[in-house]
């Protein structure tokens, strides 16, 4: 979850970048803030690519790869967590599953599933 819209970016603020969609051998680094404006910033050793203040993404990349910055490494991992497990979770109740389930899996599933969403 990005802090970007508690959080005012600066010049010189540091952020962590990940490119995705490619094989490049440079996928992860830090950059700095050299550019910051109302909806749009800019990032040293990213050229030519703006990403949008609300939620630290890239603007338009008309690219197969982009870049996804982070307020730090550990937030990235977190969303690299939630992915997985949103995998996991798919594939569980996949209707090519042949996995059997107790009631009592079952009734904890169903309270997970109805518990109010945040």
């Amino acid at each position: 979850m990005n802090e970007s819209k508690t959080k005012k970016l600066q010049v010189g603020d540091k952020l962590y970048a990940v490119l995705v969609g490619t094989r490049s051998y440079e996928r992860e680094k830090w950059v700095t803030i050299t550019k910051v404006g109302r909806l749009y910033f800019e990032v040293d050793e990213i050229y030519r690519e703006r990403f949008r203040v609300d939620d630290l993404r890239v603007d338009g990349s008309t690219s197969n790869s982009y870049w996804k910055l982070y307020n730090s490494e550990e937030e990235r991992a977190e969303e690299d967590l939630e992915s997985k497990n949103r995998q996991k979770v798919s594939r569980a109740f996949s209707s090519y599953t042949t996995q059997s389930y107790t009631r009592d899996q079952i009734a904890r599933i169903v309270a997970i599933i109805e518990e109010p969403k945040q």
